[in-house]
């Protein structure tokens, strides 16, 4: 294994005898010149546009509906819109924070990602009490997910946190 050639998924050292990466699977073998493939099997790519993007969009998308449109729609349209802009801010925050967390992984600081969440917190709950505790609390899911990839992480993070929105709406506001 060389360390001059990197996977274009991850960016963790690639061999270049081997077809997947060992540490996400990706193929490395895809072809560039499809934009598609470029956007969705890049780690920069994802980092850089994909997650802030969905994070812009579910915060315009929220602005609309509570500040634009908030009189013309009535109390259950507004409950039944917010999983929308919902999902999208919390797919792109813990996408983004998925990568973060991944790359510390495959540098070798962390042997999985509930570890490095784990090293991430201690550290900011000895310098920043208030907020470590309040990041601990939202991301938990990342506890749970044992990924090599910072999309599956974001699903699964954005859908227990989508569950935990449904049964707030269903045991708080009954009557919507």
């Amino acid at each position: 294994m060389t360390g001059s050639i990197h996977c274009r998924n991850c960016g963790a050292p690639a061999d270049p005898r081997r077809q997947r990466c060992e540490y996400c699977g990706a193929w490395q073998g895809f072809e560039p010149s499809q934009p598609w493939n470029l956007l969705f099997h890049s780690r920069k790519a994802r980092r850089r546009f994909i997650y802030p993007l969905l994070i812009a969009a579910g915060c315009l998308l929220m602005f609309y509906i509570y500040g634009v449109a908030f009189d013309r729609l009535s109390e259950t349209t507004l409950v039944r819109l917010t999983p929308l802009w919902f999902f999208l801010i919390v797919f792109g925050i813990y996408g983004y924070v998925a990568e973060k967390l991944l790359a510390a992984v495959y540098a070798g600081e962390s042997a999985d990602v509930p570890a490095a969440l784990g090293k991430w917190l201690r550290q900011t709950i000895s310098r920043h009490p208030l907020f470590g505790i309040f990041a601990a609390v939202l991301l938990f899911p990342f506890l749970l997910i044992k990924a090599k990839s910072s999309l599956p992480v974001a699903f699964i993070g954005s859908m227990l946190w989508g569950i935990l929105l449904l049964l707030f709406f269903v045991f708080a506001f009954p009557a919507l």
